[in-house]
């Protein structure tokens, strides 16, 4: 009963856990280095976020993983949403509310094809760098 017990325990914590609420985030021009690694089999974007009063800029780091041998855009599901957080709506909160955000959720970056129809690559966020100066652009 005690085995049985424990079972049960664990399936339903490591369960709750698992499940994190999707966060449908909009692609825009405020991606760059959208870079392919064939060794990974994955893309990396960056969001970069500039608040305007201190001139301070933030880069939000994403992975996609998909196939390398296509082209990115070929890599998308379609899908169909009625809401989405968009890169303005994001500049609106601190860079750590920001980051706080994205780490507590599953990302999926979307990209507008018509009214309400978007493609889709689920990504996973990979943290943040702090006024970063990119010498050779698609180079981190």
């Amino acid at each position: 009963m005690k085995l049985i017990f424990t079972l049960l325990f664990n399936l339903i914590i490591l369960n709750s856990y698992c499940q994190r609420e999707m966060l449908y985030l909009e692609m825009d021009n405020q991606f760059v280095n959208l870079n392919g690694d064939k060794k990974t089999n994955a893309y990396e974007i960056q969001l970069k976020i500039i608040n305007k009063k201190t001139g301070d800029n933030d880069y939000f780091n994403f992975i996609v993983n998909t196939d390398i041998e296509k082209d990115f855009e070929e890599n998308s599901t379609e899908i169909i949403l009625s809401s989405i957080l968009t890169v303005e709506k994001l500049k609106k909160k601190t860079f750590c509310e920001i980051h706080d955000l994205l780490s507590s959720k599953t990302i999926c970056l979307v990209k507008k094809i018509e009214k309400n129809k978007y493609k889709s690559w689920i990504s996973m966020y990979m943290g943040t760098y702090r006024n970063l100066v990119i010498t050779k652009p698609g180079k981190i």
